[in-house]
């Protein structure tokens, strides 16, 4: 029986000049001695142990972690070497106020120089904090990526979906700079993506704002970390940006939902270049042709049901 890929490890490597020009670890010892570097260094091998590149922590386990360390560390320590280090910068103070996890570009470069040779690399998308250059073949995924792809395919599948050849000439042309390639290989995916802005591709981003002012819908995350995956497994921008005109067509009700299920289909699928999702398009178009009543023509994706970010409808 498969269970969930082990996403801890076993070691981390330490730079043997950590203390030796290391101006953050300077100034952590500057301001809690040896005692506030012991803490930083637990909570550190806690993240690599547990959740491989973060740890789930807030100032309620101090007392916690004081009990566990010993050697007359007291909670006050804890809280105060920790506001330290995100005062300097060994830990993200960003991601500790909003998501409640201790993280760093540090920790994230040590943990993926140790998972680089695994076959399953995933990591949450709204944690990760390194460009993508520095993690080749590594797949940004939401927290919540499972119940997202249920949830659509659980949809009824009842858009009308347009002519592949009608999508150019009846939607806006395209912002976006587009990339071609003959030839898809894992060095030029993330060059692809087009650097990173935070934990998201620069070329993400831009495709994103192409989808909302084509498909008048705001704020949809699940959108944005589709066009990521897809962009971060190989899949060119040109064909992200027909999946938007084909949403942007489509009429549905729930324009994100219907884009994501299509991003999530063609990343299944491997649909990686233009030519291959426009013969595919082809390919659904004469199965709906053959089937005029819809009900054996397989849908991109569905139009109904509410889907929502920080309590608004998008």
């Amino acid at each position: 029986m498969s269970g969930k890929p082990k996403q801890g490890i076993d070691f981390a490597g330490w730079s043997v000049n950590i203390f030796d020009g290391d101006t953050k670890i300077d100034k952590l010892l500057e301001a809690q001695g040896w005692q506030g570097f012991s803490i930083y260094f637990y909570l550190c091998q806690m993240a690599y142990k547990f959740d491989g590149y973060f740890y789930k922590w807030s100032y309620d386990d101090s007392t916690t972690t004081a009990r566990r360390m010993g050697g007359g560390i007291r909670s006050e320590t804890v809280k105060a070497t920790v506001n330290t280090c995100f005062r300097v910068g060994l830990f993200h103070k960003g991601l500790f106020e909003e998501h409640g996890i201790l993280t760093s570009k540090g920790i994230q470069r040590r943990y993926y120089a140790v998972i680089r040779s695994r076959r399953a690399r995933t990591v949450n998308a709204d944690f990760w904090l390194l460009d993508a250059e520095e993690c080749t073949g590594l797949r940004l995924l939401p927290a919540n990526a499972d119940s997202q792809a249920a949830n659509a395919d659980s949809q009824p599948a009842n858009a009308d979906l347009q002519a592949a050849n009608a999508i150019e000439s009846k939607v806006k042309k395209s912002k976006v700079e587009i990339h071609t390639a003959p030839t898809v290989l894992s060095a030029a995916r993330e060059k692809a993506a087009g650097g990173t802005i935070g934990p998201y591709p620069a070329k993400a981003r831009e495709l994103y704002a192409y989808f909302e002012e084509n498909c008048n819908v705001f704020n949809a995350r699940p959108v944005l970390n589709a066009i990521t995956r897809c962009l971060l497994d190989g899949i060119m921008p040109d064909v992200l940006t027909a999946v938007i005109d084909e949403t942007a067509l489509s009429g549905a009700n729930s324009p994100a939902r219907y884009a994501v299920k299509i991003m999530d289909d063609i990343l299944a699928e491997q649909v990686r270049d233009l030519s291959a999702y426009q013969a595919r398009s082809a390919r659904f178009k004469k199965q709906k042709e053959q089937n005029a009543n819809g009900t054996d023509c397989k849908n991109h994706g569905s139009d109904t049901g509410e889907e929502f970010l920080g309590g608004k409808r998008y």
